[in-house]
C-alpha cells in the first residue's frame, strides 16, 4: 500500500461519494460528506496506512464506515434536502428514496459498494442474518415502489450506477485543505439568506401552531417520521420476541378525498382458519393470490390492514403464543412471502391493529392494550382492573379507539393518546358512552384524520349471532356527537332486506365507508359494501362465503 494519502484520495474518492449520493440522492452534500470522511481518515493516517498487507482494503474500508454513518445521520436529521443539489429525479431515484433508510444503506453498500453480506455486517455492526433480512425487504419496497415486478437485480444495480454516476465521475480534490480543517455539514443558515423579518415570525406561529395541534399530527402513514412512544419498555416475559430489521413501513396512503376504487384489495381469512387465506380484487370480484401460510396446515387466524392497501399484519396461534408477519402486495395483488415481525403471549380473545403507516401495531391483552413500534421493538401497556377492550383502529401512529365492554356488560367506544402518560387504561377518552350504543355496540373504525368515528349500533339475537335490529353511525371524534347514520335502521322482525354491517374502511374524510355485511338469517354469508355516505341493499357487491360474526374474532377474519 503507498504511504500517499493523496494517491489513496484519487482512488477511492468517487465510489465513495457515490455511495452517499445513492444514501441521500444530492450530489453537494455527498460531495460535502466525502470530503469530512477523507479528512477524518487523513488526521489518523499513519495509522490507517500502517498495514502494508492489507493493502488500502483497511483504509478504504475505515473511509467507507466513516461516509456512510455521516450520511445516515443526515438522512436520520431529515435535512438532507435542505439546501443541497439534488440528483436527477427519476422513477428509480423516487422509489429508492421511499425506502427506509436502514435498508437503502444495506442495499447501497451491496448495490453500488459492491460489498458481500459480511463485509457489510462489518461495516454496519450489525449480524449477517440482519443485513440479509434488510436487503431482502429493500428490493422488495423498491420493486413494489417502481410497479414492474419482472425487473432484474443486475437491470437494478446498472440504472443505479448510470443514475450516480455523476458524482462518481467528479474529478478529485485538491486534497490539501483536507489536512488543514473540518468541512461544515450543516446546512446554511438562515441568517445567510434573504428571508424577511416578517417571515420568520409567521413561520414561528406555524410552528406553535402546529405543536398545538400534535395530537393529530403524523396521520399521513408514509409521509411521517415513524415516532416512539413518550415512554416505552422492552418486556422481557416468556413468549415475547421482536424480530430486528424484518418490518417494512406501508406506502403512501391514498388522497384524503379517495373512494374505495383506489384501494381494492380485502385479504380473507379462510374458514376455520385453513391455509387458504385470499387477497380478493373487491372490484372485479377475482383472487388476486393466496398468502402462504407460514405453518402449514396451519393457517392465519386474525388480519389487520395499513392505510396503503398494500401492507398487512397477519396473526397466526401456533398454541402458546401470538405471532404476527407482515405482507406486501405487488401491483397486481400478488402477495410477498410473510415476514415475521412479533411474537407475543397467547390470549384467546385476541384483537388487533396496524397504524396506517404500520410502524405501529396494537392487541388486546387479558388486562388492556399493548402497544408495540415495529421498526423500535419498544411497547407501553395499559391496563384496567375489569372490563376488556376490542376492536381497535388506529388514527396515525399516536389515537387509538377501541371498544370497551365493563363490569356491568355495558359498551362504549374509547380513545388513548398512545403517547400521553400513563398505564391506566381507564384514563383514556370515553368517546361514546354506554347510554348511546346497544348492548352489542361499538366496533369502532376511526377516521385516518382522527376526526370522526364510524361504529355499530346493533342488538343481536338471543344466540348471539345475526343482529336483530341497529344500524352504523358516525359520531365526531372531538365531542362524540352523533353526526349521521350511515347505514339505515334494520330491524330483522320488519325489514326483511335490511343490512347488518361492520364498517371496515373510511376515507380521511368519512364521506366513503367500506363495511361486512350481511342479510338476515345469512350468518355464514357476508357481502362487503361501499357507499358514499349511505349503505342500501342495492349496494352490495362482491359475496364472500365464509364466517359473518366471526370478521369480529382474532383480530378480524377479513381486512381493507
Amino acid at each position: 500500500m503507498t504511504a500517499d494519502f493523496g494517491e489513496f484520495v484519487r482512488a477511492h474518492y468517487g465510489r465513495v461519494a457515490g455511495l452517499v449520493a445513492g444514501l441521500l440522492s444530492d450530489r453537494r452534500q455527498a460531495e460535502a460528506i466525502a470530503r469530512e470522511a477523507f479528512r477524518r481518515a487523513h488526521a489518523r493516517w499513519p495509522q490507517l496506512a500502517g498495514d502494508p498487507a492489507s493493502g488500502d482494503r483497511a483504509a478504504a474500508a475505515w473511509v467507507r464506515r466513516e461516509a456512510v454513518r455521516l450520511g445516515v445521520a443526515r438522512a436520520a436529521t431529515r435535512r438532507a434536502a435542505a439546501a443541497g443539489e439534488p440528483l436527477e429525479v427519476t422513477p428509480l431515484s423516487t422509489a429508492l428514496r421511499r425506502v427506509p433508510i436502514p435498508q437503502r444503506t444495506v442495499l447501497v453498500l451491496s448495490w453500488l459498494g459492491e460489498l458481500d453480506t459480511a463485509e457489510i455486517a462489518r461495516n454496519l455492526g450489525i449480524d449477517v442474518g440482519t443485513v440479509l433480512t434488510r436487503l431482502a425487504a429493500a428490493r422488495h419496497r423498491l420493486v413494489r415502489e417502481l410497479g414492474d415486478d419482472s425487473v432484474t437485480d443486475a437491470e437494478l444495480r446498472a440504472r443505479l450506477a448510470e443514475w450516480v454516476s455523476p458524482v462518481t465521475g467528479l474529478p478529485t480534490p485538491d486534497t490539501a485543505p483536507l489536512s488543514r480543517r473540518p468541512l461544515s455539514l450543516r446546512a446554511p443558515s438562515w441568517r445567510q439568506g434573504a428571508w424577511p423579518r416578517a417571515g420568520l415570525v409567521a413561520g414561528l406561529v406555524v410552528v406553535l401552531a402546529g405543536i398545538g395541534f400534535g395530537a393529530y399530527a403524523g396521520l399521513r402513514g408514509g409521509t411521517q417520521p415513524v415516532r416512539r412512544p413518550a415512554a416505552v419498555h422492552v418486556p422481557t416475559g416468556t413468549g415475547w420476541s421482536w424480530q430486528r430489521g424484518a418490518w417494512f413501513p406501508a406506502g403512501k396512503l391514498p388522497a384524503a378525498d379517495a373512494g374505495p376504487s383506489v384501494a381494492p384489495y380485502i385479504v380473507r381469512i379462510g374458514a376455520d382458519y385453513t391455509p387458504a387465506t385470499t387477497v380478493m380484487n373487491v372490484f372485479t370480484g377475482l383472487p388476486a393470490g393466496i398468502v402462504e401460510s407460514p405453518a402449514p396446515p396451519q393457517g392465519f387466524t386474525g388480519v389487520a390492514a395499513a392505510g396503503d392497501d398494500r401492507t398487512f399484519v397477519l396473526s397466526t396461534n401456533p398454541g402458546s403464543a401470538i405471532k404476527f408477519y407482515e405482507i406486501q402486495l405487488g401491483p397486481t395483488g400478488q402477495p410477498g412471502h410473510p415476514v415475521l415481525l412479533l411474537t407475543v403471549p397467547y390470549w384467546k380473545y385476541l384483537d388487533f391493529a396496524v397504524s396506517p403507516d404500520a410502524s405501529m401495531l396494537a392487541y388486546t391483552t387479558k388486562s388492556g392494550i399493548e402497544v408495540v413500534s415495529l421498526p423500535a421493538g419498544t411497547s407501553r401497556t395499559w391496563t384496567a382492573p375489569s372490563g376488556a377492550a376490542y376492536r381497535l383502529s388506529w388514527a396515525g401512529d399516536r389515537m387509538l379507539a377501541f371498544g370497551w365492554y365493563n363490569k356491568s356488560g355495558l359498551t362504549a367506544v374509547r380513545l388513548l393518546d398512545t403517547r400521553a402518560p400513563g398505564t391506566d387504561l381507564l384514563t383514556s377518552k370515553q368517546l361514546i358512552p354506554a347510554s348511546a350504543l346497544s348492548a352489542d355496540g361499538g366496533y369502532p373504525l376511526i377516521t385516518p384524520d382522527g376526526s370522526k368515528v364510524i361504529a355499530t349500533n346493533y342488538t343481536t339475537g338471543s344466540a348471539g349471532q345475526d343482529p336483530v335490529a341497529g344500524l352504523v353511525e358516525e359520531f365526531s371524534a372531538r365531542t362524540g356527537h352523533l353526526l349521521a347514520s350511515v347505514t339505515h335502521r334494520f330491524s330483522a322482525s320488519s325489514d326483511a332486506a335490511g343490512l347488518w354491517c361492520v364498517p371496515m374502511w373510511t376515507n380521511s374524510a368519512g364521506t366513503h365507508v367500506v363495511s361486512f355485511c350481511g342479510a338476515p338469517g345469512s350468518y355464514k354469508t357476508g357481502v362487503v359494501t361501499y357507499d358514499n355516505g349511505h349503505i342500501a341493499s342495492s349496494t352490495l357487491q362482491v359475496p364472500l362465503n365464509g364466517p359473518g360474526y366471526a370478521q369480529y374474532r382474532q383480530g378480524g377474519s377479513y381486512a381493507w
